[in-house]
């Protein structure tokens, strides 16, 4: 376990010579999820952004007064109103979290977009109009407009210079309402058409985007493997895990019957009585009865920040069994490299977007070869070699990096757009 214990130093790759005149010091990100909480790809990247000195706005996610007003007559309180007319970005200044790095209310909406024409068309009137008070608040003359929102279209601001989106899902899966799906795909569609720069977190999805604007890259998404240096070890944790005895297999990530193949996990377990199944990660619903009875499983539940390295240190075999269906097809597991950044042998279904890492990884196209997979990476594979170059492929998806990548498309989108201006954005070497 201890051989695991090593990490990455948090250090800034490169910093952003930001030129003086013409080049936008500004970064609003738009965003879909609160900053406080689990951090993506977009968390990571404006934080970055910051590190290498841009001003950053990290504007929350829009509230819904439909939903708001929902509440109200269910629960007969006017507390979810208050908190709608609160998180107006008009009425609450952005608190400041950093010097260069704000965080500013959510945005208002009436209704989520989807639904009707007319009430998308009036949300992005209301978006594009609190963006711009929340702008001249700031004393912004001109900014880049940072979003994983898909439904804006192009801002009509003279001030927005750069019009960036994060696409890391399908927002049509969101809803199970056909209409709303196609209009949801719609409005992407129309956005993709519009924007300067798109990234896209999915092969499979950026074959699908790619089709529709030639503006796009396919950039995996990013962790922050600093935070795995940020707390001590549980040693509570890991004695009970060391209590357990035989190889322990784990799988951290939150679980759901559309996200986890069950019935791969349920024949490895049956048949693998020896070794010890550790799922911790908060359940959707209800995990299968016939699972759940086995006594070499062991469902541990949402984990404390503070106890995931502890918990990932001491698996032997890290698993990722998911759905061969529409979220599968498209999705790339944060899992996949946290477990390598611990040195870790990794057994997965057939994720598509996981194929290229093939060497790296051990890939199952059936429940009964999953199994089999899991006993090849107790015994094969435990070299120092394949330990660190596990650990190689890991730091491919560090923020810090994918930042860089990021801020360089940015470079060359801006030199394209402005070919007259004579200030270019810069990305000094380490």
């Amino acid at each position: 376990m201890s051989s695991r214990k090593e990490g990455v130093e948090e250090k800034t790759k490169g910093f952003l010579d930001i030129p003086k005149q013409n080049f936008p010091s500004n970064i609003v990100c738009l965003a879909t999820a609160e900053w406080e909480g689990t951090h993506f790809s977009y968390h990571h990247a404006t934080e970055e952004f910051a590190r290498r000195g841009f001003r950053v706005v990290y504007v929350s996610p829009p509230v819904d007064l439909a939903r708001s007003l929902k509440a109200l007559f269910k629960k007969r309180t006017a507390k979810p109103l208050m908190k709608w007319l609160k998180r107006i970005n008009i009425f609450k200044k952005p608190k400041k979290l950093e010097k260069n790095f704000l965080i500013a209310p959510g945005l208002p909406l009436l209704l989520g977009f989807g639904f009707w024409g007319i009430v998308d068309y009036l949300n992005r009137k209301l978006v594009f109009w609190s963006l711009k008070r929340l702008v001249q608040k700031l004393n912004m003359d001109e900014y880049i407009l940072y979003t994983d929102m898909c439904p804006l279209t192009k801002i009509k601001d003279e001030l927005c210079k750069l019009l960036v989106y994060e696409c890391g899902d399908d927002f049509s899966i969101l809803t199970s309402i056909p209409k709303r799906r196609l209009r949801l795909k719609d409005l992407e569609r129309r956005m993709l058409k519009q924007v300067d720069l798109f990234f896209v977190t999915s092969r499979s999805l950026f074959s699908e985007k790619s089709k529709i604007s030639p503006h796009g890259f396919y950039l995996p998404l990013s962790i922050d493997f600093n935070r795995f240096n940020r707390h001590r070890e549980n040693r509570d944790l890991e004695k009970s895990l060391q209590g357990l005895g035989g190889p322990l297999i784990g799988l951290l990530s939150g679980m759901s019957n559309l996200k986890i193949d069950w019935d791969t996990l349920y024949y490895a377990a049956f048949h693998r009585p020896d070794y010890k199944f550790i799922l911790a990660g908060r359940v959707d619903g209800k995990a299968p009865e016939a699972l759940a009875n086995l006594k070499n499983v062991f469902f541990l539940g949402p984990q404390k920040e503070e106890d995931i390295s502890t918990l990932l240190q001491g698996f032997d075999v890290g698993l990722i069994p998911f759905n061969r269906n529409f979220f599968g097809d498209h999705a790339f597991p944060t899992k996949m490299p946290e477990y390598l950044f611990f040195g870790m042998s990794v057994v997965s279904t057939d994720i598509p977007n996981l194929r290229e890492y093939e060497d790296i990884i051990e890939i199952a196209r059936d429940k009964e070869e999953f199994a089999k997979k899991i006993d090849k990476c107790l015994t094969e594979n435990h070299d120092k070699r394949s330990w660190e170059k596990r650990k190689r492929v890991a730091k491919r998806f560090s923020k810090e990096q994918r930042a860089e990548e990021i801020l360089e498309k940015m470079k060359n989108i801006w030199e394209l757009k402005f070919p007259d201006t004579q200030n270019k954005i810069g990305v000094s070497k380490p």
